[in-house]
């Protein structure tokens, strides 16, 4: 997996393609720990058995 990170609006976006993930944050270490959680949920989400 590529996450891609960039400066936006004071703040930081992070973003992946393949899986489609993206979060936002103030800082580096925010949006990374944001995109972890994104990712985790994802994740949950594609194991649930209603999906």
């Amino acid at each position: 997996m590529h996450i891609t990170v960039t400066s936006e609006g004071g703040g930081y976006v992070a973003h992946s393609s393949d899986p489609e993930v993206a979060s936002q944050g103030d800082t580096r270490p925010e949006v990374l720990r944001a995109f972890a959680e994104a990712l985790e949920l994802l994740e949950e989400e594609e194991g649930s058995p209603s999906r």
